[in-house]
């Protein structure tokens, strides 16, 4: 799911560093030889888009400073001050206590069914361990394999496991030492994992197009639909923002799409490029209605 945030900076007057730009643009065209040759790279992509989002000081500036508000509410930070302890010791404890359904390996090991990637490969099917997706057909059935494994039934995880701290670590929970419980750290506030800026919304600003404190955002320049004169970008001070050009180009768009529909709608044919769906009293699509006559 994508959501969109608006956040606001205040970032002092810029002086352009002009050979670290070109630094940058000769990094973007490298890469962009290399993604002609290594189409499938998407992560080439990616680098590039980050490239773009810090191609001018200001945007550069205006990447950090947005970096630095998102930090608090980043669900992989590393930062102690927006991490808090949960302990999992007695959860840990309970499971510890009760019984789960158990194989025996060839080699003696035993094993948790569920357990990857055990659960992947092997069923128990009338007290007998079967192959997942076995053969042409990718049915169960009993291998060769299988006839040397024994399914155990069900087993209290103390039979599994010689200590309570070996399950723990199995579960890929660490003791720790400040804490004094086995748990992890998570950050209460998380509400991203991975953002850009622009992103999927391009055409959020409007300012002239002799403007210089700008940041194109990762996308880059929306030039499509866009005022003589004008260009879309991702950020700029709040005083180079055209606000009310930007209103009435808006509402502009948005008169143009809505007499666009009632014109399908009296023809009664939707446009190939038109998403939508004619009914009694509109047109409509998953989200409800695009256009409805209004009696």
């Amino acid at each position: 799911m994508h959501f969109i945030s608006l956040v606001t900076v205040t970032l002092p007057p810029i002086t352009e560093d002009r050979y670290k730009d070109e630094e940058i643009q000769n990094q973007i065209r490298a890469l962009k030889e290399r993604q002609a040759a290594e189409k499938d790279n998407l992560f080439l992509q990616l680098a590039i888009n980050s490239l773009r989002c810090k191609s001018t000081e200001f945007s550069r500036c205006v990447s950090d400073a947005v970096e630095e508000i998102m930090e608090p509410y980043c669900e992989n930070t590393d930062n102690p001050d927006y991490l808090e302890f949960v302990d999992m010791t007695e959860e840990l404890k309970a499971e510890y206590e009760e019984e789960t359904e158990c194989i025996r390996l060839p080699e003696g090991k035993i094993v948790e069914l569920q357990n990857y990637p055990y659960y992947l490969l092997y069923t128990v099917q009338d007290g007998k361990v079967c192959q997942r997706k076995a053969g042409p057909v990718k049915q169960s059935r009993r291998t060769k394999k299988t006839k040397k494994i024994e399914a155990l039934g069900y087993l209290p995880r103390k039979k599994v496991y010689k200590s309570f701290q070996k399950y723990a670590d199995h579960q890929d929970y660490e003791y720790d030492e400040k804490q004094q419980a086995y748990g992890y750290y998570t950050n209460p506030k998380a509400m991203w994992d991975w953002y850009e800026i622009g992103g999927r919304w391009k055409n959020m600003f409007l300012v002239k197009s002799t403007c210089r404190d700008y940041s194109a955002g990762e996308g880059g320049l929306d030039t499509a639909a866009v005022p003589e004169g004008y260009m879309w970008v991702a950020a700029a001070r709040k005083n180079e923002i055209a606000w009310d050009k930007m209103r009435e180009w808006k509402i502009h768009q948005a008169t143009l799409i809505f007499q666009r529909l009632e014109t399908m709608f009296h023809v009664g044919r939707i446009d190939p490029d038109c998403h939508g769906k004619l009914v009694d009293d509109g047109i409509i699509d998953w989200n409800g209605y695009l256009y409805r006559k209004i009696n």
